[in-house]
């Protein structure tokens, strides 16, 4: 289906284009959508097989490469006579899938004979099987808005433009005509090297005629397009931090305000699409009695262990729980963006709030981050002469040892316990003494 092979019972998401793509054009939001569907295709023998019943209209909806020697270079030269179709190397047919929301089941016909193949319940969770991802939405229509909705008309007239000025720069030349017996200057003219005196019988006779290039009023139409593309909302010039035509620094910072607040309600949009196909994934694989997925489960202080992910392995209720994607995971960044980002969070916060840090008991690796900046910053060599040791506890500092100044002992100072060396050996003679012997 759509050109990929899913495995059986398996859960998959697969986009849809455009142009397969079926909604009720009567409706005028996504909500009102009375059906909803899309085309694919199969390959023949497997509609046979899936849909015996109906195997003698299972016809292929495409040529085969090379049939009726369509394909052939001597056809292909003579001209575009099958424009606007294709052949493929297998033979498919064309299906199609209606979701009836109200009734909840999916209905599959084959086109051409609008014939109902097959009926069943759609077993998918709030919304429906379709996730729609578009920018904004148009009122009283369920057709949305694309991002060059606004600026497209304006775009085109200035393509328009341009290309004729492109054609007026092709057309300028100047030509050098001259009467029947002047035939010899002329070539003396044109063969004449710069600034090099000609001898000619008769100047009259030879003229040179320039057909001029672009027209100068194409110019202040050029100025005045890109000044109502580079005013209207969500163009490229604001988005891109350039030319924003903002009189003072406010209006300046008001119009990037509004810029990135567009290209951020994109990026939830986005999110949202990503978040609403993962939920309903997780769905199938929740009600779905025969799933049997191997995983891998980490457990902090152990390791990874596998696990297997069935039935039994299920803990409450699908709507027990709450999905969402993290901020900026889908974001792929490069290893120098990541770099220099990791280095501004060391060193702007890390290390500024590492005597606070350490009396909440956190602390940072320094070797594992000298480790990962380096990975980063692409030094092969880097794990074979940085070493690291066993770390000094007694220099490490921690919320409790002074800084400044020396720390008193806190035993007793006047030697009464024998810790100091002379006092233990005074209490050896007095000892010695007492028992009448000598030192």
């Amino acid at each position: 289906v759509f050109g990929h092979t899913h495995a059986i019972g398996q859960v998959y998401s697969d986009p849809i284009d455009l142009v397969d793509y079926i909604g009720d054009p009567s409706a005028t939001s996504f909500e009102g959508f009375e059906f909803e569907g899309n085309f694919y295709r199969m390959s023949v023998e497997a509609a046979k097989e899936m849909y015996h019943k109906h195997a003698d209209i299972m016809i292929p909806s495409y040529t085969l490469h090379g049939d009726d020697g369509k394909n052939d270079p001597q056809t292909i030269a003579k001209g575009n006579k099958y424009g606007g179709q294709y052949s493929t190397l297998r033979e498919y047919v064309q299906l199609a899938d209606y979701w009836i929301p109200d009734e909840n089941v999916i209905v599959t016909i084959e086109p051409k004979t609008a014939t109902i193949l097959r009926t069943i319940p759609a077993e998918t969770p709030e919304g429906g099987p379709y996730d729609k991802l578009y920018f904004k939405d148009f009122p009283g229509s369920s057709l949305p808005i694309p991002p060059v909705w606004y600026w497209m008309d304006l775009d085109a007239t200035l393509n328009i433009i341009v290309n004729k000025m492109r054609r007026q720069a092709e057309a300028q030349k100047t030509n050098l005509v001259y009467e029947g017996d002047a035939a010899d200057d002329a070539e003396r003219l044109a063969n004449a090297p710069d600034l090099e005196s000609i001898k000619v019988s008769n100047a009259d006779g030879v003229k040179a005629i320039e057909w001029k290039g672009i027209d100068r009023e194409h110019y202040s139409w050029i100025n005045y397009l890109e000044g109502q593309f580079a005013s209207g909302p969500n163009n490229l010039y604001v988005l891109g931090g350039q030319n924003t035509g903002a009189e003072t620094l406010g209006q300046d910072q008001l119009q990037f305000a509004n810029a990135s607040k567009t290209v951020d309600d994109m990026t939830g949009s986005v999110y949202s699409f990503v978040q609403d196909i993962s939920k309903k994934m997780v769905f199938y694989f929740w009600s779905d009695p025969l799933i049997s997925v191997p995983m891998i489960k980490r457990i902090e202080g152990f390791g990874d262990i596998p696990v297997i992910f069935d039935r039994a392995a299920r803990d409450g209720e699908f709507w027990d729980y709450e999905f969402s994607i993290e901020p900026y995971s889908l974001q792929r960044l490069s290893a120098s963006v990541e770099f220099q980002r990791t280095l501004s969070l060391i060193t702007q916060w890390i290390l500024p709030s590492a005597q606070l840090a350490a009396q909440q008991g956190a602390q940072i690796n320094v070797p594992k981050a000298t480790q990962h900046l380096a990975k980063m910053a692409g030094l092969r060599g880097f794990n074979d002469w940085y070493d690291t040791a066993v770390p000094n506890t007694e220099s490490r500092i921690n919320p409790y040892t002074p800084t400044q100044g020396k720390a008193k002992n806190k035993d007793v100072q006047d030697g009464r316990t024998g810790a100091n060396p002379n006092s233990a050996i005074a209490n050896s003679r007095q000892k010695l003494e007492r028992d009448g012997s000598s030192l």
